[in-house]
């Protein structure tokens, strides 16, 4: 995956835009095929985009595209995204409680 991160990035920032994201998947064979080898063919590249940049600042490192891939990749989920499912519920069950 770090490889095919590495070609979509033209500039060489280390960081995908939406735009280099969508012209890899668009236009590169080997993303392309990884696309669909993790069943990820039929995600709108923005909504994917959008679901792997974490931060919500318009790119994504190349640790974030590794993990965003592999966290949406079909396949049971782990103990740990589970735990993380959870925190999130009771944090946003503890902000609705406050107001927030």
């Amino acid at each position: 995956l770090e490889s095919l991160f590495l070609m979509m990035d033209k500039d060489g920032d280390r960081k995908l835009t939406l735009q280099e994201f969508e012209d890899g998947v668009a236009n590169m064979e080997e993303v392309k095929h990884e696309m669909t080898r993790l069943q990820m063919a039929s995600f709108d590249v923005k909504e994917l985009f959008m679901l792997i940049d974490f931060n919500v600042n318009g790119t994504v490192s190349v640790d974030d595209f590794i993990e965003g891939l592999l966290r949406v990749a079909p396949g049971p989920a782990s103990k740990k995204e589970l735990m993380g499912v959870q925190y999130d519920l009771h944090r946003m069950w503890n902000m609705l409680g406050a107001g927030q």
